[in-house]
């Protein structure tokens, strides 16, 4: 949840750290927000099962989580 509106973006990196997928770049309202990842690269190709990291950054924050993807 984002206490106030402002830029946010969402980006999944691969476990070597290269950015495969912007989920969401732009200007959000205060409240609760979500994203989908449907498994693919910004190019539209499917990527391997393996571990990857989504970044969310926001009001001057960021959050890493773990994500684990299983074909």
């Amino acid at each position: 949840g984002l206490p106030a509106g402002g830029p946010v973006r969402v980006q999944v990196y691969a476990l070597a750290g290269r950015r495969v997928r912007c989920l969401g770049d732009g200007w959000r309202e205060a409240g609760w927000h979500g994203v989908d990842w449907d498994g693919r690269s910004d190019a539209g190709g499917p990527l391997g099962s393996g571990v990857y990291f989504c970044l969310l950054e926001a009001a001057g924050a960021s959050e890493v989580a773990r994500l684990t993807l299983v074909r």
